[in-house]
């Protein structure tokens, strides 16, 4: 497995649930690769401010994956399985303890145990992971308190697999995927409103019209008009002054027109 590959499989796991074959093919493959930003691997459960700082650092860089269970010994990654899980309630309100209530409803803990010797050499094994996912108009996600080695406020990221305050380059990245995905969305907004008017634009202008030509009844509708005119008087067509120059149906139409123009340039059509 490439790299190219394990952020494949990253994106792919933040995204949904894996069932045990799917993490054990990511985890036979991933400790041959090691850490890399959106990957980080515990032997063991480490003190909460460790992993909450972890969690925003890893956040803060686009989400990715914490596997606890891996042992690293002469730049080698070992899974060696946890003794036994963690329950997932006190390590949940253990996060809320420091990181915010946003980016805890993206945090999801999973837990895999291997019975069964089909999963090889992680036969009889337990593991836990922490999959962050972010919403990028969310950033940057904050400590929301002090702690020992956690600062409130503090803008964390990941650098070379290690937890690092942010600098001014990093931070400015961070703000610009926030502007990004913002603008995207303001965007998505705006075509729908676009569509949503144009919808209504074409309720407002007939795709047909009946017109009687000809038969019987146009000719004695003509007959009986013309006899009483003598009699009533008849009535004459006077265009309204005020009545606008364009028609309503003229106008809806080149409404429709301008507001498929408009559509084009947000979809980026010539």
């Amino acid at each position: 497995m490439n790299k190219d590959k394990l952020y494949d499989l990253l994106k792919n796991f933040k995204d949904e649930s894996w069932n045990k074959s799917q993490f054990n093919e990511f985890l036979s493959e991933s400790v041959k690769i090691g850490e890399v930003d959106e990957l980080d691997f515990k032997k063991d459960w480490v003190e909460n401010e460790k992993i909450c700082k972890l969690i925003l650092a890893i956040a803060n860089n686009g989400g990715g994956v914490i596997v606890i269970g891996v042992e690293e010994s002469e730049d080698k990654y070992i899974p060696s399985g946890l003794k036994s899980f963690e329950d997932k309630a006190r390590l949940s309100n253990n996060l809320e303890k420091f990181i915010p209530e946003n980016l805890i409803a993206k945090i999801r803990i999973e837990n895999f145990e291997f019975e069964k010797e089909v999963y090889g050499q992680l036969h009889d094994k337990k593991f836990q992971c922490i999959v962050i996912e972010v919403d990028n108009k969310d950033l940057p996600y904050l400590s929301i308190k002090d702690g020992n080695i956690i600062g409130k406020n503090r803008i964390y990221t990941r650098r070379n697999t290690s937890v690092v305050d942010a600098n001014n380059t990093e931070i400015n990245q961070i703000l610009e995927r926030r502007i990004a995905t913002m603008y995207s969305h303001s965007k998505n907004l705006d075509f729908e409103v676009h569509l949503g008017q144009l919808k209504i634009l074409y309720n407002n202008i007939k795709k047909s019209k009946v017109h009687r030509v000809g038969g019987l009844n146009e000719q004695l509708a003509k007959s009986i008009k013309s006899s009483l005119a003598g009699v009533i008087g008849h009535e004459e067509n006077v265009r309204n002054p005020k009545y606008p120059e364009l028609d309503f149906e003229d106008f809806i139409s080149e409404c429709i027109s301008e507001k498929q123009k408009r559509i084009k340039k947000e979809l980026d059509i010539n």
